[in-house]
């Protein structure tokens, strides 16, 4: 029973380290900007789906995260445009915006809920000129340094000057 609660522990944490991340979204949104934005929710699939779907068409990993940022950041922009032009709430705009994403995933994956990588479409093989690393890279190798490095920096950022004056945009 033990070997199996250590066996599943990598990928606990990578999940729980993905998850820190989502909720520092929504943390930074809410305390700092004093807008309770939920399109985190929204985006973070949209994110995922528009990779995936890039990766198994066959483009480089660096243009899926920046379709995937591109992505997310014209999400934001609805929901921004949703409650200032349209006067909507803003926890509304942010559920409004939450719902409509889950629409535009499937449709972006082609109506399917759930895509995996295969095996044959590994990200860093597809890079010309680069060959398959020695050992297959754990997950916690890509994820868990960055999230790190976001929750350290958002930790601070209350106590850094810039962090101040964008806490002051938002009151």
């Amino acid at each position: 029973m033990f070997t199996a609660f250590i066996a599943t522990l990598p990928s606990t944490l990578e999940q729980g380290l993905i998850y820190a991340i989502l909720a520092l979204g929504i943390m930074l949104t809410y305390s700092i900007l004093d807008f309770p934005d939920l399109t985190v929710d929204g985006s973070f699939p949209l994110g995922g789906a528009v990779t995936l779907t890039l990766l198994q068409a066959g483009h480089g990993p660096v243009t899926a995260l920046l379709a995937s940022l591109l992505a997310g950041a014209l999400a934001g922009l609805c929901t921004g445009l949703i409650h200032v032009k349209l006067k909507v709430r803003a926890l509304f705009s942010g559920i409004i915006m939450m719902t409509a994403l889950y629409s535009v995933n499937l449709r972006i994956t082609g109506g399917q809920a759930l895509l995996t990588l295969p095996r044959t479409c590994h990200p860093f093989s597809q890079q010309p000129g680069r060959q398959r690393p020695a050992r297959e890279p754990e997950p916690a190798d890509h994820c868990g340094r960055p999230g790190a490095a976001a929750e350290a920096a958002a930790g601070r950022l209350p106590e850094d000057p810039r962090g101040l004056s964008f806490a002051g945009c938002g009151r």
